[in-house]
C-alpha cells in the first residue's frame, strides 16, 4: 500500500552537545506543516583536458540540513519556541509558571534549546521511515495573529545534517493537552519612547500583527571536514507590523508618521490571555518607511505600519517575551 502524508508525525528531543542525535522526548503539538530539507552538495569539476565532456572529477562539497515548521501556536508549548531563539528559561512558580525571555545584545544566548527533529511515518500498513535532522538550531521565527483565527508559528531551522534513523529513534512520546492561541486573545498596548510599556491600552484593537525576529544564524565549516563544525549568530534584527483601525487616535500615528519632524518611535506590547495563561511580545522600534494611505479591511479603513527593531532604554532591550502556563517542565 501507499504510503499517506496524514500519517506522517514530527517529534523532538533536546541535545545536550550540539550535532549528536538524542532520542525523541516530546511530540510537537499543534503542527500545520513540516519540511526537512538535507543538504548534500556536490560539484563536477571543470577542468581543461582538450575535451568537450562537462567534466570527469567530482567532488562532495558541503554536508547540512535545514527545515520548515508552521504550528498553531500554544500557551502550553510556547516555551518550545521561546528556548530556541533566546535561551532555555528557567521558570518561576506562583500559582503557574512565568518564562522570560530576551534577546541577547551581547552576545549569542548561552543556552538555546538545540534539537534533535524528528520526521516520520510508522504506519504498519506501508513503508515506515524514520528521518531526522541532528543540532537543529531555530534561524527565524515568524509570528502572525489575525482577527478570529488561530495565531501562528512560523519557524526555520538549520542543522547539522538529516539522517536515516531507526524507529527506536522516535521515543515514545505521548500528546499532550495544549490550548491554541486565539486572535481573540489578544490585546494591544501602545507607549511613548521613553514612556512604560504596557501603560496605554488600544482599543479597537488591531486587525492584524506580524512579528518576525531574525538572528540570523548560520552553519559553520572548516577545513577538514564537509560537515559542519558548529554554529554562530549574526547581528539580530526584527520588525513588527500592525493593522490597526483607523479612528481619531490611530489617525494621530498616521499623521506623525507623515510629518517626518522625528522619528515615529514606540514602545509596543502584544498580549495574549486566556485565563491564567499568557504569551506576551513586548517590542520597541522605530517605523522606518511611511504607510499607504487609505488601506483596508474588508472595507473598513485601517492603517498599515512596520516598525524596524530598535534599542530602547526603558526596556532595556528591543524585544523580550513572556510566557506563563502551567508547565513545570518543558519535555
Amino acid at each position: 500500500m501507499p504510503g499517506f502524508i496524514d500519517l506522517v508525525r514530527v517529534n523532538a528531543g533536546k541535545e545536550t552537545t550540539w550535532g549528536t542525535k538524542v532520542t525523541a522526548t516530546a511530540s510537537l503539538m499543534g503542527v500545520k506543516d513540516f519540511k526537512l530539507t538535507p543538504i548534500v552538495e556536490s560539484e563536477v569539476l571543470k577542468d581543461v583536458r582538450g575535451s568537450l565532456v562537462p567534466g570527469v572529477l567530482s567532488v562532495v562539497k558541503k554536508i547540512g540540513g535545514s527545515g520548515t515548521l508552521s504550528r498553531y501556536a500554544s500557551y502550553e508549548d510556547a516555551p518550545f519556541t521561546l528556548d530556541a531563539l533566546m535561551g532555555l528559561a528557567t521558570p518561576v512558580f506562583t500559582t503557574v509558571y512565568t518564562y522570560s525571555y530576551g534577546a541577547p545584545t551581547t552576545g549569542m544566548p548561552a543556552s538555546p534549546r538545540i534539537q534533535t527533529l524528528y520526521q516520520f511515518s510508522n504506519d504498519a500498513n506501508s513503508v515506515q521511515a524514520y528521518y531526522y535532522m541532528c543540532g537543529s538550531v531555530l534561524s527565524k521565527l515568524t509570528v502572525k495573529a489575525d482577527s478570529l483565527s488561530p495565531v501562528e508559528f512560523s519557524e526555520d531551522y538549520i542543522g547539522k545534517q538529516v539522517l536515516n534513523g531507526v524507529v527506536g529513534d522516535v521515543g515514545t512520546p505521548v500528546d499532550r493537552t495544549i490550548t491554541p492561541i486565539m486572535g481573540n486573545d489578544h490585546s494591544l498596548y501602545i507607549d511613548a519612547w521613553a514612556g512604560t510599556i504596557g501603560a496605554t491600552a488600544i482599543t479597537p484593537d488591531a486587525y492584524s500583527l506580524e512579528i518576525s525576529i531574525d538572528p540570523p544564524r548560520e552553519l559553520v565549516y572548516y577545513l577538514g571536514s564537509a560537515l559542519p563544525v558548529t554554529w554562530k549568530d549574526n547581528r539580530w534584527k526584527g520588525s513588527m507590523k500592525l493593522t490597526l483601525e483607523f479612528n481619531t487616535a490611530n489617525k494621530a500615528y498616521f499623521d506623525a508618521i507623515l510629518a517626518g519632524t522625528s522619528n515615529f518611535q514606540k514602545q509596543i506590547r502584544n498580549k495574549f490571555t486566556n485565563g491564567t495563561q499568557s504569551l506576551q511580545f513586548d517590542f520597541a522600534g522605530t517605523n522606518v518607511k511611511a504607510p499607504q494611505v487609505f488601506t483596508n479591511k474588508n472595507g473598513v479603513l485601517t492603517i498599515e505600519f512596520e516598525l524596524e527593531g530598535q534599542y530602547n532604554s526603558a526596556l532595556a532591550n528591543w524585544f523580550k517575551a513572556v510566557a506563563v502556563n502551567g508547565v513545570t517542565v518543558m519535555p
